[in-house]
């Protein structure tokens, strides 16, 4: 594996040109995404979210669970919805996005567009890769492009992980146990912070608020039902549906070979797996580990989710591998090819393994 990587390293990962050919890539992929966000901002994921706060300002929170009331709250919003987008995310979610729902649709976009970008900016700045070039595409690349353009939560998930990483154990172990707020990328993030003693209390009380929060916006009643509305979500393996046929991990991968339940099952192997290798990390990299296997570990990650690898591509960056490059094209080419999001999602996995700081 080393000499391979070595090898791969000295004729793509250190040429300055395959570096601008793929920032160039990913600048264009991003204005692209952007022009998309700014004609038809109705179509893009953060309508769902929007929708749900909108829903709890009117002290309607139950019904954010209900497909007839966020319907009607999304069309409320923008006029040209004509179909429902479901709402996945937690509860709490909706509850810590209220205030921005005071805002008319238009203003609350722009503005949680802008507070992702923060979110990502800040997230880079934290993990501080030595590499200006690896920082640079880390900032411009599509799961964050998308993530901003959809006014999406990874970029919270991904701004906990970095804090989780350099903060002491007190914040670290609250910021793994808020990275709930991100459900379907949340449990091995949470064996990272139960895995460590110093951390383990202070993870389960993030986690806890959570719950808590949820609890008081849809009942606890709602939080049963909120748990088959996300099983429900799995559907969308069999119909392709809300980016499904290009997720991250193994969900690309069933739909390019025809059997999308298949990848429920290396999901859940991918889960059991990836909790035995995060318990047995070690401390410093743990967080980092966790959130690479999270992208095989659930079935309905998309690819803004790839945020997530974040933490292991600085780590790689750290040791000048040319990892950075070598694993972008690989993460733009999921992009066109579903099957490759699978074997750059693996590879990060495994690299995690072998980056030491």
């Amino acid at each position: 594996m080393r000499a391979v990587t070595t090898v791969y390293a000295a004729a793509i990962g250190r040429v300055d040109i395959a570096r601008a050919i793929v920032f160039g890539f990913a600048v264009a992929f991003a204005g692209v995404v952007g022009a998309i966000a700014i004609s038809k901002p109705a179509s893009m994921d953060f309508i769902a979210h929007y929708a749900a706060s909108s829903l709890v300002l009117q002290g309607r929170g139950p019904d954010i669970l209900d497909p007839s009331a966020g319907l009607a709250a999304e069309r409320a919003a923008a006029p040209e919805r004509e179909q429902l987008l479901p709402l996945l995310q937690i509860p709490a979610m909706a509850l810590l996005r209220a205030p921005i729902a005071l805002l008319p649709f238009g203003p609350a976009f722009v503005l949680m567009a802008a507070v992702d970008a923060v979110l990502v900016v800040a997230s880079v700045v934290l993990l501080a890769p030595r590499d200006r070039s690896v920082a640079a595409m880390l900032l411009v690349a599509p799961p964050a492009a998308l993530a901003v353009a959809h006014g999406q939560t990874s970029p919270l998930a991904l701004f906990l992980v970095a804090l989780a990483i350099r903060a002491g154990p007190r914040v670290a172990g609250s910021a793994l146990g808020l990275t709930l707020l991100r459900v379907q990328s949340a449990p091995l993030l949470l064996v990272a912070g139960l895995a460590d003693p110093a951390r383990r209390l202070w993870t389960a009380l993030g986690a806890a608020a959570v719950v808590a929060a949820s609890a008081l916006v849809v009942g606890m009643d709602g939080l049963v039902r909120y748990a088959a509305t996300l099983v429900a979500g799995t559907d969308y393996l069999r119909t392709g549906e809300y980016g499904m046929r290009s997720a991250v991990g193994w969900s690309g991968l069933g739909f390019a070979v025809g059997v999308p339940p298949a990848a429920v099952a290396a999901s859940v192997a991918s889960l059991l797996l990836g909790a035995v290798i995060v318990w047995r990390s070690d401390q410093a990299r743990r967080p980092a580990i966790a959130a690479a296997w999270s992208l095989l570990a659930a079935p309905n990650l998309y690819v803004h989710d790839a945020l997530l690898a974040y933490p292991v591509l600085a780590l790689i960056a750290s040791r000048r591998t040319g990892w950075d490059v070598a694993s972008t094209l690989a993460w733009l080419g999921h992009l066109l090819v579903a099957p490759v999001g699978v074997i750059w999602s693996a590879a990060l996995a495994v690299a995690a393994l072998r980056a030491k700081r």
